[in-house]
């Protein structure tokens, strides 16, 4: 089941600190670019609407175009920030989401350590500042 933004912020645990996943990595960079984008528009809403949002991609995208990395070379700090500092991680269904990597890992990483996951759909009409 999935929900809309507004209705995921309305329905999130008075408190929750939200880790916010989704996919990254792909061959071309005009799709690693417009998901980094998409994940930091959402990420900058949430915080300015109150809620504790961290967005791995919001932080990693510049490193990225360094030395170009792979969830391999993230796992432990994502995973490190879903367990010790997350309360709900949620899962912004961008195109190509099922079949990432990272996030199919952080994804069962937190059904395996008992954090709820919320899956948030993706349309560019859907989100408030469309």
């Amino acid at each position: 089941m999935s929900d809309t933004i507004d209705v995921a912020m309305r329905r999130r645990e008075p408190g929750a600190r939200i880790y916010l996943g989704c996919p990254y990595s792909d061959d071309v960079d005009t799709v690693r670019h417009n998901r980094f984008i998409w994940v930091t528009q959402l990420t900058s809403y949430m915080i300015e609407e109150g809620v504790p949002t961290m967005s791995p991609i919001s932080y990693s995208h510049q490193f990225a175009h360094i030395g170009g990395c792979d969830f391999e070379a993230w796992r432990e700090l994502d995973l490190s920030l879903l367990g010790r500092w997350a309360t709900e991680l949620w899962v912004l269904m961008l195109p190509g989401w099922e079949d990432s990597v990272g996030l199919t890992a952080e994804i069962e990483f937190a059904e395996s350590a008992g954090i709820p996951v919320r899956y948030i759909e993706w349309k560019i009409d859907s989100f408030p500042w469309s």
